[in-house]
């Protein structure tokens, strides 16, 4: 466990097929429920989807960005966090929104690297992010944030979709 606290995916871990649609919603529901989360939950899951994905890493890439999303839901006007599965080319997009305040330009630009953190004196070391685009990168995935029009934001993990692993 404490490799992927510092990004780090182990040699001996390996891609699994799965349904990722019922994988994300079922770790999402429980990470919304373990952090207490008592906004709108919405799931969007165009699914089933069928992808070859390294599944401990993607929990801990889940855990890390649904606890911001449900730390900047909190200060915004509306409490919602939406969880999002879809097949976008030839990638499979995992999303999670919030309604927070969203990033400002300077921020949004170093979001990523280490201890950046919009939290100032509400705490967080600024390495949620980091670690998460690290353990993305070491299982061939993306993780992308973006500042969403009229607040909030959105932070995306693309999987790579290798041919012949999806399924309908």
């Amino acid at each position: 466990r404490s490799g992927l606290v510092r990004g780090h995916v182990r040699p001996d871990q390996a891609p699994e097929q799965g349904e990722l649609c019922g994988f994300v919603e079922s770790h999402a529901r429980a990470e919304l429920d373990r952090l207490g989360f008592e906004g709108e939950r919405r799931f969007a899951l165009d699914g089933p989807l069928v992808v070859s994905v390294m599944t401990r890493p993607l929990v801990q890439i889940l855990v890390n960005i649904l606890r911001n999303a449900c730390e900047a839901a909190v200060i915004g006007r509306r409490k919602r966090v939406i969880v999002g599965v879809a097949q976008r080319g030839a990638a499979a997009e995992v999303t999670v929104e919030d309604r927070g305040p969203g990033f400002s330009p300077e921020i949004l630009a170093r979001l990523g690297e280490p201890f950046q953190t919009t939290k100032g004196e509400r705490g967080g070391m600024g390495l949620g992010l980091y670690v998460s685009a690290m353990l993305a990168k070491q299982m061939g995935a993306e993780l992308r944030v973006q500042t969403l029009e009229g607040g909030g934001a959105r932070a995306i993990v693309a999987i790579p979709i290798e041919e012949g692993t999806i399924e309908a």
